[in-house]
């Protein structure tokens, strides 16, 4: 097997195009997060939410709250509202609506709650400035 070489200064390299389609790949690797997103929805009454750790069940916070931006429901409105306009598949709007009821329902659990991390009460990604964005985008 041959070892490769890194041309020498000067040297003319023949460069061959590869084909690689962003939108398509990316749009592909999108579904697919999809699918595995979708394996870690808890339903409730007040609409869905997801896991920010889907291997560890039993934790549902991390440095964000369940409802929150970083680690929370609400970053995954986010991408779900932007799967359905990219991919015109509307099954990520059903998605993106169970988990915007979610946050409607309990946003205001972020602004009596406990702050994970002092300060951040209203903050983009872990207070309530996040889920705000996210029910004004939905």
């Amino acid at each position: 097997m041959a070892i490769p070489t890194l041309p020498s200064w000067g040297e003319q390299v023949a460069i061959t195009p590869v084909s690689f389609h962003p939108y398509s790949d990316f749009l592909a690797a999108a579904v697919e997060t999809a699918r595995w997103v979708r394996t870690a929805e808890r339903k409730t009454d007040q609409g869905s939410y997801w896991l920010p750790e889907p291997d560890r069940p039993e934790k549902l916070t991390t440095v964000s709250p369940v409802n929150g931006f970083y680690g929370g429901s609400a970053g995954t409105v986010l991408f779900f509202l932007q799967l359905a306009k990219a991919s015109q598949d509307t099954s990520y709007l059903g998605d993106a609506t169970r988990a915007a009821d979610y946050l409607a329902a309990t946003w205001r659990d972020l602004a009596v709650g406990e702050e994970h991390i002092p300060g951040t009460k209203m903050s983009f990604y872990t207070g309530l400035s996040g889920p705000a964005f996210v029910l004004a985008e939905t």
